[in-house]
């Protein structure tokens, strides 16, 4: 019984040290990368900003605009893909910090990509 509960205990530890290496590689503490290479993030609100402002952001930055995120109207509202479940204020939150991340990302990625280089 107390081998048992030796290795249920260290079991336990190798999760909780796991759990936290999964979130390591995002400054902000939002996302992981599994083994082949998918992305995911931890809350529906995020994601879907995540998707939703890379892709803006790339579209803003081939026809060149400059960087304007938050001029977006999905930005603003900050609830699509919103179920009713759950609060929508904090959806709101989550959805706008996703789509603050992947606007950034696209837009930095397009513009080196197109040959510009990042004034700041």
């Amino acid at each position: 019984m107390k081998k048992l509960a030796g290795l249920f205990a260290a079991g336990a530890l190798a999760l909780t040290m796991l759990g936290g290496m999964a979130f390591a590689g995002d400054d902000y503490h939002t996302s992981y990368t599994d083994r082949d290479g998918t992305k995911w993030y931890a809350s529906p609100g995020f994601d879907r900003g995540f998707r939703d402002g890379g892709h803006s952001g790339h579209v803003d930055a081939e026809h060149g605009f400059r960087f304007r995120a938050s001029d977006h109207g999905q930005f603003r509202g900050g609830t699509d893909g919103w179920n009713g479940n759950g609060a929508k204020d904090a959806y709101r939150e989550s959805y706008r910090a996703g789509y603050l991340k992947g606007y950034r990302e696209a837009y930095d990625e397009t513009m080196r990509s197109l040959g510009y280089h990042k004034v700041n």
